[in-house]
């Protein structure tokens, strides 16, 4: 009697984490021109601050064009 009970506990557990993680993720609500200020700004402070980047390193502005536009295609 345990184990069953112990059995469903745990199906419900998982069922109702399933669903947790399945809900959906809103944007968070920006106006275009507010977006790409931000992002600008964040890529501009990105190549002051990285000496490799201004060196013109093709990897690494690629894997900062990764981390900083992409997410927001």
């Amino acid at each position: 009697m345990p184990r069953q009970l112990l059995i469903r506990f745990f199906t419900a557990l998982v069922v109702s984490l399933t669903a947790l993680l399945a809900s959906p993720v809103y944007a968070q609500d920006e106006a275009a021109d507010a977006l790409i200020k931000r992002l600008s700004i964040e890529v501009l402070d990105s190549i002051k601050a990285d000496p490799t980047l201004r060196s013109g390193d093709v990897s690494r502005i690629m894997a900062l064009v990764d981390s900083k536009l992409m997410p927001n295609q």
